[in-house]
């Protein structure tokens, strides 16, 4: 079955190709946290404010896929972890354009309120970032038409600023980024899906526990000609609280959740926490549809098939 699976906070040879050094990044800053995302969607140094400097949570991050082919019984993967071996996923849709990775190659940051000033008029014209924003492919290349949400303000099924329109953000700042794992990728080994992914970090500004979490929404699009069956999604995530050197970490397999803790009561060094321990974790909100009918419990809540096994959507939040 050829699905579109929109997840909440995971076809051809062409010879352009971008390493992880000349990937483009921007970061989210907001309230207490800060980290640093690339157009491939990965997470590096995603750090806390503490005393007087910024300590580090998470060293990086990234989204692994998995499932076999109906046709062939054939195993696609896209699993990355630092890179090393190239990049699994490159930035863009999927595209027929040799030069797609390249010119995809961005990182879309916009927060609320700079939609919320140009909605009311109080900006002098159009800002960059709502002009910028990449809600349409090019379908003379073969992308999709259509790509980063928007709010069309005249329903006339194009992003036009000049109308009114704007983007569709989560959260109060919000980090948007495109990418696939068909388009030139470079890691020697496994064969990627054919998969566009549309990812949105955002984040809060509440006053309260919310705070201190960023929110990411995963959107997977096969893009590709084969059907996949008994799909698997996961987070690839190496937590550094301060001192790497003295973590653990654990699972709650309940709560659909992973974390990591200092392992004694000091996180000593430089780049430590000290007595002032610190964790952080990671937690699926929400998974992608699951076929009712399947005579399983997939969202865990006690009931067999239940109304919401088939309505779930995927998420993930840091906390």
């Amino acid at each position: 079955m050829k699905k579109i699976a929109t997840l909440l906070t995971i076809c051809g040879i062409f010879s352009s190709a971008v390493s992880y050094s000349q990937l483009a990044v921007d970061s989210i800053e907001i309230n207490t946290l800060k980290a640093r995302v690339y157009s491939d969607g990965g997470i590096e140094e995603m750090q806390t404010w503490h005393d007087t400097t910024y300590n580090t949570l998470l060293y990086a991050d990234g989204l692994w896929l998995a499932s076999y082919d109906t046709s062939t019984n054939t195993l696609h993967q896209s699993a990355q972890t630092y890179r090393q071996d190239g990049l699994d996923f490159v930035p863009g849709p999927v595209s027929n354009d040799p030069n797609a990775t390249t010119r995809w190659d961005k990182v879309y940051r916009i927060n609320l309120q700079t939609l919320t000033d140009f909605k009311n008029g109080n900006t002098q014209g159009i800002p960059q970032e709502i002009a910028n924003w990449p809600a349409h492919g090019d379908t003379t290349m073969g992308e999709a038409y259509y790509l980063a949400p928007f709010v069309d303000v005249n329903n006339d099924g194009h992003y036009v600023p000049a109308d009114g329109d704007y983007p569709k953000i989560n959260g109060d700042e919000a980090i948007f980024t495109i990418f696939n794992d068909a388009n030139g990728r470079t890691t020697p080994a496994g064969v990627g899906l054919g998969v566009e992914v549309h990812s949105m970090l955002y984040a809060y500004r509440t006053g309260g526990i919310e705070d201190s979490v960023l929110f990411r929404e995963y959107r997977m699009i096969n893009r590709s000609n084969r059907s996949y069956s008994g799909a698997y999604v996961g987070i690839f995530a190496d937590f550094d609280l301060g001192n790497s050197r003295d973590d653990l970490n654990g699972t709650n397999i309940w709560a659909n959740s992973v974390f990591a803790y200092n392992a004694d009561s000091v996180d000593e060094g430089p780049g430590g926490f000290g007595l002032n321990l610190t964790t952080c974790g990671m937690r699926m909100l929400q998974g992608p549809p699951a076929p009712f009918g399947d005579g399983k419990d997939n969202d865990k809540d006690g009931c067999i098939d239940g109304v919401r096994n088939w309505q779930q959507v995927f998420a993930s939040k840091y906390f």
